[in-house]
């Protein structure tokens, strides 16, 4: 997917601070995205695409 993708984001609804704790293994995903965020919430939303622009 990444190949055929210009860019590959994730976006995580887990809070950042439990990410890479317990079963979470979003760093191992990070390798292969452009970028990985933080999106709990509409607003959280808002300013990931607001950003993309």
């Amino acid at each position: 997917m990444q190949r055929r993708a210009r860019k590959v984001f994730w976006l995580n609804p887990e809070p950042r601070s439990y990410w890479d704790t317990g079963d979470s293994i979003v760093g191992e995903y990070a390798t292969y995205c452009d970028g990985t965020f933080e999106v709990r919430n509409l607003r959280q939303l808002e300013a990931f695409v607001e950003n993309l622009v």
